[in-house]
């Protein structure tokens, strides 16, 4: 759990870091004075978190803004949503591939509840897109 700890405490340090805020602070694992970006992001970006297992999927679902689900099967989505709820943001980057399948395992990923899928991308953007969407 020593490593739960670390990444929540990183966590909260990054939220307040990326607002823009000047970060002082003892966290549990480790201890910051006078923190602040030479430059705040604007908009501040999401915070989301690689997670398979039940305790990371939690420790998402309650410290970050969505949990991203790498090598976990589309039947698997149903199972993380359990864990975190359904309203909470999920992604998955998928493998690529021929624009037939990967429209496929979007389709799959979808169908059981993924909210965000991300996809490799190489090559012309636009053209991947326009393959990737529903057939009319």
């Amino acid at each position: 759990m020593a490593q739960a700890r670390r990444i929540r405490d990183t966590v909260r340090f990054l939220r307040s870091a990326l607002a823009g805020e000047k970060v002082t602070g003892e966290y549990e694992t480790f201890s910051v004075s006078k923190f602040r970006l030479a430059r705040a992001a604007d908009p501040v970006p999401s915070i989301m978190l690689a997670a398979l297992r039940p305790g990371m999927l939690r420790l998402a679902a309650e410290e970050t803004d969505g949990a991203s689900t790498n090598w976990l099967a589309a039947s698997g989505v149903p199972k993380v949503h359990e864990v975190v709820g359904p309203d909470f943001r999920v992604s998955h980057r998928g493998r690529g591939g021929r624009v037939e399948s990967c429209r496929e395992q979007v389709r799959s990923y979808v169908d059981n509840g993924l909210t965000t899928p991300v996809l490799p991308t190489g090559g012309d953007v636009f053209e991947q897109v326009r393959g990737l969407a529903p057939p009319r």
